[in-house]
């Protein structure tokens, strides 16, 4: 790494803290007791990598207002090399959540949304309890009525396609964000990619899809970053 690269991944990494500090504070400004300080975190560990992104990006944005990568440009260096610093910006603010994730400093119920009122959940040996635990239904369909303990008696839900979605979009983003795409253009691909995760976040909350479908949310990051790189290289060979 050039002086450089550490320069910018510096300035990356005070602008994507800042970002997530702030989004912290939000969240606890504006929840009104609703969830735990756990919960918080989990939400926040989902988001860290895309507002490392954008800390991210507006690091380069400066960078590209001083002259700076139009300099280094110049020189032969790819935009992919220029972000560099950038990119691993992302990275580490990405691997710090992923972990929080992996090690349930986050809570990942906070990352799914509930309807108000009584619902069901289904255990195993197709046996339906409330989420007031209130009732049980069995297979045979007679219902009985007390107080359930739901934390022996409930699914317990697998974090490592949270964690894993994390990771992903982490790799995703690192590589989105130092690419030289147009401001509309990347906003569009958020905005389909936000409607997609909030797609599959309901589905997955309301049992109708599998946790692993949550790899797919990265998916239009992805295809924009390759579709700019593999146009770069065929156009100008770098």
């Amino acid at each position: 790494m050039t002086p450089y690269d550490v320069h910018t991944l510096v300035r990356s990494l005070l602008l994507g803290s800042t970002l997530c500090l702030l989004t912290f504070v939000v969240m606890v400004a504006s929840d009104g007791g609703h969830t735990t300080v756990a919960q918080k975190i989990g939400q926040l560990c989902v988001l860290t990598p895309l507002l490392a992104a954008l800390g991210a990006r507006i690091a380069m944005m400066q960078a590209q207002s001083r002259g700076e990568t139009k300099a280094l440009e110049s020189l032969g260096a790819s935009p992919s090399r220029v972000g560099l610093g950038a990119s691993l910006a992302v990275v580490v603010l990405g691997a710090m959540a992923t972990a929080a994730l992996a090690a349930r400093v986050g809570d990942i119920e906070g990352l799914l949304p509930r309807l108000d009122g009584v619902s069901w959940t289904q255990l195993p040996e197709g046996v339906w309890i409330s989420t007031d635990s209130s009732m049980k239904v069995d297979a045979q369909g007679l219902p009985s009525f007390g107080s359930f303990d739901r934390q022996t008696e409930s699914i317990s839900r697998s974090t490592t396609p949270f964690f894993g979605v994390v990771a992903a979009m982490t790799v995703a983003l690192s590589d989105w964000s130092r690419e030289r795409i147009g401001t509309w253009s990347r906003m569009m691909t958020v905005l389909v990619g936000s409607g997609l995760a909030i797609l599959v976040f309901h589905l997955v909350a309301a049992d109708r899809a599998s946790p692993w479908l949550l790899l797919v949310v990265p998916l239009p990051i992805i295809a924009q970053t390759w579709h700019i790189r593999l146009y770069r290289w065929a156009t100008l060979g770098r």
